[in-house]
């Protein structure tokens, strides 16, 4: 269903929608940075702030080829660390990736990406939590009715509510970091 939706949406929408979920995965990369002192969380944030400001003024430039070779310098590898926290972190990155090209590539599926790795990692995060708990991996059941996962589907079914709502502005990036930052909650249920 959401696919749907956010194949119909223009790219200022996808874009704003891709920004929204990403917000709400960064403090995963956070942590990461916390745990292995790799990269810059904050570089990293300020990216994305980059693109709340072009959204709020389509005036707003910046360098992406600069911005690409930051994000690659600031992205982990998963084989240099043996911690479950690289992952959220990886596709944090490659969110952010996606969402900075689409800056130029109008024809980019973006915010569908950005919505299922935000599911994945947050599906990851419930596997390991199962395999913790009880020794197996958790079913898709297990996972579906998970109150994490049900959250992660309510939240990009209200950015999707709110972007159907509102007019392609300023006013309409403040109501969605609000939406998803209110909280000081990442997608994977941590306080920051």
């Amino acid at each position: 269903m959401i696919t749907h939706e956010l194949s119909r949406f223009s790219d200022w929408q996808q874009r704003a929608f891709a920004a929204s979920l990403l917000s709400r995965m960064w403090p995963s990369y956070k942590l990461f940075h916390q745990h292995t002192q790799f990269g810059n969380a904050d570089l990293l944030f300020n990216q994305l702030d980059i693109i709340w400001q072009q959204l709020a003024n389509s005036a707003t430039k910046f360098n992406l080829e600069v911005q690409l070779e930051k994000l690659e310098s600031n992205t982990p590898s998963e084989s240099d660390y043996d911690l479950f926290v690289v992952y959220p972190a990886l596709d944090f990155c490659s969110g952010l990736n996606c969402l900075l090209q689409s800056t130029v590539d109008k024809d980019s599926n973006c915010a569908i990406e950005v919505a299922q790795l935000s599911e994945n990692s947050v599906q990851a995060y419930l596997d390991m939590r199962y395999i913790n708990e009880f020794g197996e991996r958790a079913t898709f059941e297990q996972l579906s009715q998970d109150p994490l996962m049900q959250w992660e589907r309510d939240m990009q079914l209200a950015i999707v509510d709110c972007l159907k709502k509102n007019p392609e502005n300023k006013n309409t990036c403040s109501l969605l970091k609000s939406l998803v930052t209110d909280e000081k909650l990442s997608n994977l249920g941590n306080p920051y």
